[in-house]
């Protein structure tokens, strides 16, 4: 085989990654997962707003907006695992309990006097944009990882060059 007098230099990028610090890692990880994990939630609020015309409308006696109650959360489950999950129902400062009731509905409710309190019928809009996205997000999850690594590492250049 012949020399072609081709040689390849190397960018720094894989010695980057092995000398890495783990720190920057989770953040490079983190930053991925939450990106696949946003078209689940823009896509869960775009089934809200067809499923209720007030969904962004002046907040209500808790301070609270039905759109903003639709949440990407990261955590720790052992030490170097993150996981992530778009959620309706947690807790936090922007949780709107509301949402359940849209999501699943809610039975008839009547006073001890047998009153009719009325029912909510349920308007799924979060498990169909689960389920119409969940391909989507694991064939992104990868791509988006890698880019998090890739402007992780484009900082670490800039920031090397400036020093």
């Amino acid at each position: 085989m012949e020399n072609t007098g081709i040689t390849w230099y190397s960018n720094g990028y894989d010695v980057w990654l092995d000398n890495i610090n783990p720190n920057r890692l989770k953040t490079a990880l983190r930053n991925g997962l939450k990106k696949s994990l946003r078209i689940v939630q823009k896509e869960a609020k775009n089934n809200l707003k067809r499923a209720t015309p007030r969904y962004n409308s002046g907040r209500n006696q808790w301070g609270l907006r039905l759109i903003r109650g639709i949440m990407v959360k990261l955590y720790k489950e052992q030490k170097n695992d993150i996981r992530g999950v778009v959620e309706i129902m947690g807790k936090g400062k922007s949780a709107d309990f509301r949402l359940k009731f849209f999501e699943n509905g809610t039975q008839g409710r009547f006073t001890k006097n047998g009153w009719h309190r009325g029912r909510m019928k349920s308007t799924p809009f979060f498990n169909p944009a689960v389920e119409s996205t969940k391909g989507e997000v694991e064939s992104s999850l990868e791509g988006n990882y890698n880019e998090a690594l890739e402007k992780a590492y484009n900082k670490f250049i800039i920031n090397s060059l400036k020093k």
